[in-house]
């Protein structure tokens, strides 16, 4: 059957190698498209309210999409990528969001910028860490109105972001574990915070 495009659409066949060449799977789905980016939001809000997550310095593309999909489960507002974290444009990132990026905004910017107009909203924001200002996620009333940082897969959120923050949690382990993956605490979080 012929593809569902309108007169102004160029549309291409092109060889295997050629296919190869351009996409970055082993085993593409043998469309490919070209299509100029949006340009994600990058101006703060000036009504700001609603359940956010913010990305600080997330690299790992497979972590982005979880944590995107999962707040799109949550109901979650929107996401905030800061610096370092990796492009929302980056192929894995787009596979691994698996079309949330349609359900929820997307913005990028400084994280300390949006933390000031969180809270000059009146909405709180929550670090996580593991020290003794932190206090244990079970704490937290759900809620509808919160923005929650997650940081960087080796190094955590940003000092200078958890100086800033409302409140740092940590999620209680029982077991030997140092840690958790970053994506998976996002999960554990967003799901207690959400009313």
């Amino acid at each position: 059957g012929a593809l569902p495009v309108d007169d102004t659409t160029q549309v291409f066949i092109i060889t295997p190698e050629i296919a190869k060449h351009i996409s970055s799977t082993e085993t593409p789905q043998g469309v490919f498209a070209v299509l100029d980016t949006q340009d994600y939001h990058e101006k703060i809000p000036d009504e700001l309210q609603g359940a956010w997550l913010l990305l600080d310095n997330i690299q790992d593309p497979g972590n982005i999409g979880t944590m995107v999909r999962t707040a799109d489960a949550a109901g979650l507002d929107g996401i905030v990528f800061g610096k370092g974290s990796a492009d929302i444009y980056n192929p894995k990132v787009v596979r691994s969001m698996q079309g949330s990026q349609f359900h929820m905004k997307l913005f990028t910017g400084d994280i300390l910028d949006w933390m000031a107009a969180f809270q000059n909203a009146g909405i709180k924001t929550y670090g996580t860490e593991l020290n003794d200002q932190a206090v244990s996620y079970d704490t937290v009333k759900p809620t509808s109105q919160f923005a929650l940082v997650m940081g960087n897969e080796g190094n955590g959120v940003d000092p200078e972001i958890l100086e800033k923050t409302d409140q740092n949690l940590y999620i209680p382990m029982k077991g030997e574990a140092e840690s958790l993956n970053v994506a998976v605490a996002t999960g554990i979080l967003l799901f207690k915070f959400v009313k």
